[in-house]
């Protein structure tokens, strides 16, 4: 068995080789490489013939690759033909090779020039992901899971995002096809939104001003003796001008600002993007407190896919208090 085994390790690297572009130090050939060894190590323990064995470490290896089909945003670009230049192909190669690695969601309103350029997710192939992962306890993998969460939650801002942009309101100053006029680049929405506040803010001023200013030019121009009675029409208008104005200054500072549901949702992001930069990396962290970190943002509103839950709640049941996130971890990998 032990001779079968060896031959299986030198078949799958071979196959490792092949399906991570000849770049044996990327991060989708270091997860497939882990994943081989899990399966080995399971089978090993389960006394399986050199069948089973294969079964289990083909299965695991097309479960890496359904990661990688989720999170790479590269994993459709068309390969450079042989005899194109051999630059593109290594760099096509070596996108390949990529897996999930954390952003900053803020990236889904200013990344580029059109705002529309943002880390591409298979939302629901993640969470089938995460239910082929859940369903094979003995695939331990802290690296896999935190990807997988990490990626989730990311997806899940940017949507929340992408539904404040295309909802912006026009007491703020937004137009209706803001969003779509800009193509999402709430940079480009904010300026236009801004020049239109400003705009209109103008109008009130000389509409206000005019109330005040044309009585006034007329009380000052009017003849002395005697006087005729729209002098007296304009100074009754002037006085209770001035009254209202300052009757709406001391309502407005007796009372706090209404915040609109819009600037509520806004406020909800920024700290759901807060908590989501703040979540460890390349550490072991408590599972517990990644979950109490959810929950919290949960009671203000906050609505997180159901796959996170899991994959959280998973690494909780296995350990509440430590969850190995490192994959250059000795311990990452090697546990059954």
């Amino acid at each position: 068995m032990r001779e079968g085994t060896e031959s299986l390790r030198e078949e799958f690297a071979r196959r490792i080789a092949d399906m991570g572009y000849g770049d044996r130090w990327s991060p989708f050939t270091r997860l497939l490489n882990d994943f081989v060894e899990l399966s080995l190590s399971e089978s090993e323990r389960l006394g399986e013939d050199l069948h089973a064995t294969r079964t289990r470490a083909h299965d695991a290896i097309e479960l890496a690759d359904n990661l990688r089909s989720a999170v790479n945003e590269h994993s459709r670009d068309e390969e450079p033909s042989a005899a194109g230049d051999q630059t593109k192909r290594k760099q096509w190669r070596q996108k390949q090779g990529l897996l999930w690695q954390h952003n900053d969601p803020e990236g889904a309103l200013y990344t580029s020039e059109t705002g529309s350029v943002v880390r591409a997710i298979e939302k629901d192939s993640l969470g089938n992901v995460a239910a082929q992962y859940l369903q094979r306890p003995w695939l331990h993998h802290g690296w896999f899971e935190w990807m997988i969460l990490d990626a989730l939650l990311y997806s899940e801002i940017v949507a929340f995002a992408r539904t404040l942009k295309a909802t912006a309101p026009a007491s703020e100053g937004f137009s209706f096809l803001s969003s779509s006029k800009h193509k999402g680049n709430f940079r480009a929405m904010s300026s236009e939104a801004a020049r239109v506040r400003l705009t209109w803010r103008a109008i009130n001023f000389i509409w206000v001003a005019a109330q005040f200013g044309v009585p006034a030019y007329f009380v000052w121009t009017s003849p002395h003796e005697p006087r005729p009675w729209w002098y007296y029409a304009c100074l009754a208008w002037i006085g209770f001008w001035l009254v209202m104005v300052l009757v709406e200054w001391t309502s407005r500072r007796s009372r706090p600002r209404e915040v609109s549901q819009w600037e509520k949702s806004w406020a909800l992001w920024d700290k759901m993007r807060a908590m989501y930069n703040t979540l460890p990396r390349d550490a072991v962290v408590s599972p517990t407190q990644v979950r109490s970190e959810l929950d919290r943002l949960s009671q203000e509103g906050a609505v997180w896919p159901g796959p996170a839950y899991a994959i959280i709640d998973h690494a909780i049941r296995r350990d509440p208090a430590v969850w190995v996130l490192n994959p250059r971890s000795g311990y990452v990998g090697l546990s059954g």
